[in-house]
């Protein structure tokens, strides 16, 4: 009985997610209709590693606002040379919203390291990764552009608490949120 109940446990270990939420800085540069900006924001990604399933948060603390977007990675990992794995998360989108079609693509890349994130067993995943993306679209007969790079970098006291309370995603994006909140920030797209 008790070799069946170690195995179940052992199981279920396995079984549970792995949340990761990354503290991001993701600088832009922005052309179109004849003007280029630029501008960066910080915020946080926060990701379903075995899924794929994900919620950026741009945070904008002089304005006191927050923008929360879904996105679906596809996670990968990839052997490179010398015995390093690399985690990859890629996303490509082709759709049409209100302002017309636009395409998307982005990809984080980070050297996967053995970390305790709060599960039963240390998991390979990576404390910084880099992100760059792209964003075109199209306002009637004037197209855009929008080309991204960034930081992702491991916030591993909020991962090992997460995870360690066995957080889903959807109960980790809902704190989070929730404590922006109650700092006085403005969700400007709820």
């Amino acid at each position: 009985m008790k070799t069946l109940l170690a195995l179940i446990f052992l199981c279920a270990a396995h079984v549970q997610g792995q949340v990761l939420l990354y503290k991001r800085t993701i600088h832009s540069v922005s052309m179109g209709h004849g003007f280029t900006t630029k501008k960066s924001v910080t915020g946080c990604l926060i990701v379903d590693a075995e899924t794929g399933a994900a919620v950026e948060f741009d945070i904008y603390s002089k304005a006191k606002e927050f923008l929360a977007r879904g996105r679906t990675f596809t996670t990968n990992t990839v052997r490179g040379g010398f015995g390093k794995d690399y985690l990859v998360l890629a996303e490509a989108v082709a759709d049409s919203d209100n302002f017309g079609p636009y395409r998307l693509s982005s990809t984080a890349k980070g050297l996967s390291v053995p970390l305790n994130i709060g599960l039963a067993d240390t998991r390979s995943v990576p404390r910084t990764m880099r992100f760059v993306g792209r964003y075109i679209s199209r306002l009637g007969t004037e197209s855009f552009i929008d080309e991204q790079s960034g930081t992702l970098v491991i916030d591993l006291p909020a991962t090992q608490n997460a995870n360690s309370a066995g957080k889903t995603l959807d109960e980790v994006v809902a704190a989070f949120r929730s404590d922006l909140l109650s700092q006085g920030y403005r969700d400007i797209h709820p």
